[in-house]
């Protein structure tokens, strides 16, 4: 397999759909919300909600600086190191063949030597992103699981309810699972659009009355550099039908207990956030895997020339530097162009 501008913008524009995604999942998560409940529970859940805002708040500041700094930059510093020793590089290689001495060897050899380690910071810089993210996992996942430990035992104590709180649980156990497939074919969809990144936060309404008002809303947040309009209404469709067979399993229930058998809800949008942590440490490795390779190719082409006793391996030696050149302007130009994109966001209410 041999590395290609076409596929590693590919694995760029994957991950970066999955990085806004986890960008919108933090919005999701503010936009949560309860109703007062006059319960010892009501502090409880809204201090461990609480927590998990004040985390999302912050990444949602850095996360992108993050992603920004760590990768993308790193991705455009590359492709403007290769450029600018291009013309240096190629006259090195016509005055070997054209008078091939050990002292030229290794000045051509120190060159692309020089080419090598920053190919390699790109991983590491790659992985100290992930560090911070991982980080951000660590901290979130204990209100989440706080938050959640609290809903199962406010939700144990309503007896009287029980048949209505399990038929909501498992409508919400499955609208996770159709919006990570949602999400999922939106981070993998492949054309770019033309400029701009479209973010959209859904406010479902998972108790709703009179009003349009909802006693619990959960926030799903989904983002693209793609064009996905048609997987986003999609979702939509998704939210809207199971927050309607929700809404149906709520009709006779008062207000309190309305929000007890929806208290679920609330920890959907928490969830979401740490789905998408797992799937942008995934879509980081294919390429981290595409640097590799492309490592390997150019330590083979040292090695290559470090071999050569005459002038008849520099014509694939400038072959391959030619074609690497050409593969990486087409990366550095596509990687600046989607590190200047702006996000416009909207928020559209589901119920």
């Amino acid at each position: 397999m041999q590395f290609s501008s076409e596929t590693v913008i590919e694995q760029i524009n994957t991950s970066m759909n999955v990085m806004l995604l986890l960008h919108s999942s933090c919005q999701a998560i503010i936009q949560a919300a309860i109703e007062p409940v006059s319960s010892p529970w009501y502090d409880v859940i809204t201090r461990e909600l609480g927590e998990a805002e004040d985390l999302v708040v912050d990444w949602r500041r850095s996360g992108i600086l993050y992603f920004h700094e760590d990768i993308l930059a790193e991705i455009v510093a590359y492709g403007q190191l290769l450029a600018g020793t291009r013309e240096s590089v190629l006259s090195s290689l016509d005055e070997l063949e054209q008078n091939f001495t050990e002292e030229g060897k290794a000045q051509l050899r120190k060159m692309l030597a020089e080419l090598a380690s920053p190919v390699s910071r790109m991983s590491d810089q790659t992985d100290l992103y992930l560090s911070k993210l991982r980080t951000f996992e660590v901290n979130m996942q204990q209100p989440h699981s706080e938050m959640l430990k609290t809903i199962q035992e406010v939700q144990a104590q309503q007896a009287d309810i029980q048949s209505e709180i399990n038929r909501i649980n498992s409508a919400l156990d499955s609208l996770r699972k159709e919006i990570q497939a949602d999400r999922a074919a939106i981070a993998a969809a492949k054309k770019a659009r033309k400029k701009g990144i479209i973010e959209t936060v859904f406010g479902i309404a998972l108790a709703p009355v009179t009003g349009g008002a909802s006693l619990i809303l959960a926030g799903i947040g989904v983002a693209t550099i793609a064009e996905a309009e048609d997987k986003i209404k999609k979702l939509q469709a998704t939210l809207e039908r199971i927050q309607q067979e929700i809404s149906k399993d709520q009709k006779t229930l008062s207000h309190d207990k309305k929000i007890i058998a929806a208290l679920r809800g609330l920890s959907l949008s928490t969830q979401m956030a740490l789905d998408d942590m797992q799937l942008v440490d995934q879509s980081l490795d294919p390429l981290r895997t595409s640097w590799s390779m492309f490592e390997g190719e150019l330590e083979g082409v040292i090695e290559k020339l470090a071999n050569a006793g005459d002038a008849k391996s520099v014509p694939a030696i400038r072959a391959w530097f030619n074609a690497a050149c050409k593969e990486w302007d087409a990366i550095a130009s596509h990687t600046t162009d989607l590190a200047q994109r702006s996000i416009s966001s909207s928020h559209v209410p589901i119920g």
